[in-house]
């Protein structure tokens, strides 16, 4: 009876994310406390730490933040892991963001298409694909503009069958497909850009990044809602 409750575990959560339960640990966790460019520690406890190769910091909204003038070697590569791995299955990202303009912007990305979450122009995207060229997209309704020159926490998850994707704990776009397994490699997943197949970096951050958590979970949206309200500085009502 287990094995068949956790079978059907993410068909029953295809129609709204589900709630309750502790916060996870997160897998990747960069506060970016006192960095400037070289490593940046991994507080997860998994060993799962980043580089860069140019880059500051700045004040964030959890302390201090990472800052990129969109070049090319501010982007961070996180080497694949045994417990990075677990992404291909599950995951969720959060970061508070902040950018300068409004070009298209990689906050976290693996091996283009597989997986994008960022700014499309003046909108987020979420999107995932797998090896197949099934997936989930979430380019959220131009109702939802994200605006230059301010501060956004910006969630994506993925449980395996639906895609969802929050902007300062609201849910603004969901998108499903049939389970599947995102096809991983030894490839690294990076922050502020992503690697084209030309070797290239695109698509960088010209801004701020903070709080970057990933788990191999997909968080309900009252997990996503809590992030959210650690970072603001009063209760939203």
């Amino acid at each position: 009876m287990k094995a068949l409750t956790n079978a059907l575990f993410p068909l029953l959560c295809i129609l709204s994310a589900c709630s309750g339960g502790d916060m996870p640990a997160p897998i990747v966790h960069f506060t970016f406390d006192n960095h400037q460019a070289g490593d940046i520690q991994d507080y997860s406890g998994h060993g799962n730490h980043g580089t860069r190769r140019a880059g500051g910091v700045a004040p964030g909204v959890l302390g201090v933040a990472a800052v990129t003038n969109g070049e090319a070697e501010g982007m961070t590569r996180i080497p694949m892991s045994p417990s990075l791995s677990a992404i291909g299955d599950q995951i969720s990202l959060s970061v508070w963001a902040w950018r300068e303009n409004s070009r298209n912007t990689a906050l976290a990305a693996y091996e283009y298409p597989t997986l994008f979450f960022g700014f499309h122009g003046r909108g987020f995207k979420w999107a995932l694909h797998y090896a197949s060229g099934r997936g989930a997209t979430c380019y959220a309704d131009s109702q939802y503009v994200a605006e230059e020159r301010r501060w956004y926490h910006m969630v994506a998850t993925f449980n395996g069958w639906v895609a969802r994707l929050y902007v300062d704990g609201k849910e603004i776009c969901t998108d499903w497909t049939r389970g599947g397994h995102l096809a991983l490699t030894d490839a690294p997943l990076t922050l502020g850009g992503y690697l084209a197949t030309d070797g290239s970096v695109v698509d960088t951050l010209d801004g701020r990044m903070d709080d970057l958590r990933i788990y191999d979970v997909a968080l309900t949206d009252a997990q996503v809602y809590s992030l959210y309200q650690a970072g603001v500085a009063d209760p939203v009502q």
